[in-house]
């Protein structure tokens, strides 16, 4: 190889490392901003009153609970409306 090629090689070589090293500080940087945010909400769950690691558990029992008072709401308007339909045969 020679001299010239040489020096040529090295030019692109170094540049590549620039490239390389510039993209290593913004992922680092990208990295260091999700940790973050991250952080900022775990706290967040916290202070909600969950426990992050068993966030999907308790979505799971707050979810069944909603189910149940869905039905309890349904089941107390069919008794509302039946009642209300039996008021109302009465007073025809």
């Amino acid at each position: 190889m020679e001299t010239r090629e040489i020096e040529d090689k090295i030019k692109a070589l170094t540049e590549r490392h620039r490239k390389v090293t510039n993209k290593q500080s913004s992922l680092k940087g990208t990295l260091a901003a999700k940790k973050a945010e991250l952080s900022r909400l775990v706290e967040e769950i916290k202070a909600a009153g969950y426990d992050p690691k068993n966030l999907a558990k308790e979505l799971s029992e707050v979810k069944a609970q909603l189910l149940k008072d869905i039905q309890a709401t349904e089941d107390a308007l069919a008794t509302a409306e039946k009642a209300i339909a039996e008021i109302e045969g009465v007073e025809s």
